[in-house]
């Protein structure tokens, strides 16, 4: 039978290191490998406790002196320990650098699950491209599980335009596709660690800033295919994404654009604008499907489609 969140150690009868350090331990966050629901309940084992009640006893911890601990070193493991708890439950912007094991369910018996390990660092609101959203994620998963179909939505040389963490790239490289993964300048050193730590030596990194292209290294090559998963968060993107899709998508029959979108309503008109764009390109929709996912924001429909010439 589970604990009661007034089972875990009373500070107020001084428990031992051990005590508090198993405590903390058990109360970290695993994160969810798939964007699976979060339990309603904290904890593991045979200790279950509401949030609130897992916090209020964080802060008690974080805010005592433990005047009856001797060891300093042991009394500052478990304050930053406590701390790095608190922050793990207060959203991305307070979560701390971590890496995470993500794995892509393939969906089938013929193929093996990846996972993929990511280095997630603090998320800040100029710096959105750090961490894993819920389009890559999905988009991956499609990849995977379309594998071994004979018609692939990838083909020949491709460039993702605002590769972020690089999720969704270095999963294509395992499989086996030429990647070409861009971003800002901000965003490419992490790319590359994540990148390495893979070991996709394969999976090229180059800065592509969409306000200049000319500075693009590879700039003046087209691509087979370009893919794009939620690159659009502001007013301006719809015009600049389509400006990339049009300078680097190589005119050929056999071309393709791959976009991913997470249906967030008050972003409806922003992609009705990029869509219309791509249209006026000449481009035109052969594929567009709706499927269900999640991030750590909650459930979200996302939207894929395939474009060709």
């Amino acid at each position: 039978m589970a604990s009661h969140g007034l089972d875990l150690p009373n500070l107020g009868l001084r428990p031992d290191i051990s005590t508090l350090l198993a405590a903390l331990e058990l109360f970290a966050r695993r994160d969810g490998n798939d964007f699976e629901d979060e339990p309603e309940t904290e904890g593991q084992g045979d200790v279950l406790v509401d949030a609130a009640g897992a916090f209020h006893w964080l802060t008690m911890v974080v805010s005592s002196s433990l005047a009856w601990i001797e060891d300093s070193d042991a009394k500052e493991k478990i304050w930053a320990l406590a701390g790095a708890r608190m922050a793990e439950r207060c959203g991305r912007m307070a979560a701390p650098t971590k890496t995470r094991e993500i794995r892509i369910p393939s969906g089938s018996d013929d193929t093996e699950d990846l996972t993929i390990s990511i280095v997630e660092p603090s998320l800040t609101s100029d710096s959105l491209g750090l961490k894993i959203w819920g389009s890559s994620y999905v988009l991956s998963k499609r990849l995977l599980r379309e594998h071994h179909q004979q018609h692939k939505m990838l083909h020949g040389q491709i460039l993702e335009l605002g590769s972020g963490t690089g999720l969704f790239g270095i999963v294509a490289a395992k499989l086996g596709y030429k990647m070409y993964l861009t971003d800002l300048p901000e965003i490419v050193s992490n790319l590359q660690k994540n990148v390495d730590l893979n070991n996709q030596p394969e999976a090229s990194i180059e800065v592509l800033d969409w306000n200049d292209p000319e500075s693009f290294a590879l700039d003046g090559s087209k691509f087979d295919t370009v893919v794009v998963a939620d690159p659009i968060y502001s007013s301006e993107h719809p015009q600049l994404v389509a400006n990339m899709v049009k300078r680097y998508l190589k005119p050929t029959p056999d071309s393709r654009l791959v976009v991913q979108f997470p249906q967030r309503p008050k972003y409806q008109d922003l992609r009705d604008e990029f869509y219309n764009l791509l249209t006026q390109q000449g481009l035109s929709s052969c594929l567009r499907e709706t499927e269900a996912g999640r991030d750590e924001f909650g459930q979200m429909n996302y939207e894929f489609s395939l474009w060709k010439l």
